[in-house]
């Protein structure tokens, strides 16, 4: 089943379709499905999707994976929306993404969604193949890296809970001692160590990240002045958020937030 909405822009590249599409207000669609698996970035508006994964809000800056034949339903609000689509064609998703799940959609997180803006930028001139291929293959391998899979020798309730607190603290000054004390009091060093072997991160990067990701939400939500979203996130000042914001991601904060301004 082809896209709802109104198509804005697109390209096709080696069985990968990129396309930007545009829903009026209150736009609402029946339960369908999709024959290709595919990306999507919400460049803006809010919906509510309900799928078989589950229900989840839609918002600005984030990033979600569909697998083909997936059914679901959204409601949009008052604003709209517009969403950048990256389509995988049989050939392609062959191609790029045997490590993505055939049965459950997900959202992504880290660099992957800083990739999906670059595809989204390139897509709006002529595409070249080889961006195309370099820029989707990197979208597929970092969105999977970031999707949890866990050896079941490698799960553990108290590591869950350090991850829990981490989730619900970060834009603290969050000590070590304190994420070791809610994770069943273990020692912070086999703490520090058990949690890079679990997530593939270290504790420090991963509240960074945590960080830079609340940003990207609020960059992308509306004018709220890039100072106040440093603090309220955790950095020390605009200058921290800045420079952590462009190692993360490639992209300034203020070119974050153009990206998802209203077409004009």
């Amino acid at each position: 089943m082809s896209f709802h909405g109104t198509t804005v822009a697109e390209a096709e590249v080696d069985a990968v379709r990129y396309r930007t599409v545009r829903f009026d207000a209150h736009h609402a669609t029946r339960p369908h499905a999709h024959e290709q698996a595919y990306f999507c970035l919400v460049l803006g508006g809010e919906s509510r999707q309900r799928s078989v994964s589950g229900e989840r809000m839609r918002r600005p800056g984030s990033v979600f994976f569909h697998p083909a034949r997936e059914p679901h339903s959204e409601q949009f609000g008052a604003e709209g929306g517009r969403l950048f689509s990256v389509e995988l064609g049989r050939d392609a998703l062959a191609r790029f993404g045997a490590s993505l799940p055939a049965n459950a959609s997900f959202a992504v997180r880290g660099r992957a969604r800083s990739i999906a803006a670059r595809l989204y930028l390139a897509a709006q001139h002529e595409l070249s193949p080889n961006d195309a291929a370099t820029l989707t293959q990197l979208l597929v391998l970092e969105a999977t890296r970031t999707r949890e899979t866990v050896a079941p020798m490698l799960r553990s309730t108290w590591l869950d809970a350090a991850r829990a607190y981490l989730d619900a603290h970060y834009t603290a000054n969050v000590r070590l001692a304190d994420i070791a004390a809610a994770s069943a009091g273990v020692h912070p060093v086999h703490l520090s160590a058990a949690f890079r072997r679990r997530f593939g991160v270290t504790i420090t990067d991963y509240v960074q990240t945590l960080r830079v990701e609340r940003a990207q939400r609020e960059l992308a939500r509306g004018n709220k002045p890039i100072a106040d979203i440093a603090l309220d996130a955790g950095f020390s000042s605009q200058s921290h958020l800045t420079n952590r914001f462009r190692a993360e991601t490639g992209f300034t904060p203020a070119a974050w937030r153009a990206l998802f301004q209203p077409a004009r």
